[in-house]
């Protein structure tokens, strides 16, 4: 499943029935001003927006290689119960 990057990803999360679709995702910024310091990702099995975190000291922290069409993070992505899988050059892949 290709990565979709749409703007407002929360505001539709909260929308009933919720219209988001898998794999779909924002990044969001800090407080110290970094303009991708994460990304919220709608998660590929079940559509609730799980969030990945690439700044040292904020709880669990995903490498991001700094391609911002087509990331590729590491180490794998959990969604307890849900989804497990890779995000690889833009590819949501299930392990």
């Amino acid at each position: 499943m290709k990565i979709k990057f749409i703007d407002d990803l929360v505001h539709r999360s909260f929308e009933v029935p919720c219209t988001l679709e898998g794999g779909e995702a924002k990044y969001f910024g800090s407080q110290a001003g970094e303009t991708h310091a994460g990304m919220h990702i709608a998660c590929p099995g079940c559509k609730k927006i799980i969030g990945i975190s690439f700044v040292p000291g904020s709880g669990p922290q995903w490498h991001w290689d700094g391609n911002i069409e087509n990331p590729s993070v590491s180490p794998s992505i959990e969604h307890l119960d849900c989804w497990h899988g890779h995000l690889h050059k833009g590819e949501f892949k299930p392990c």
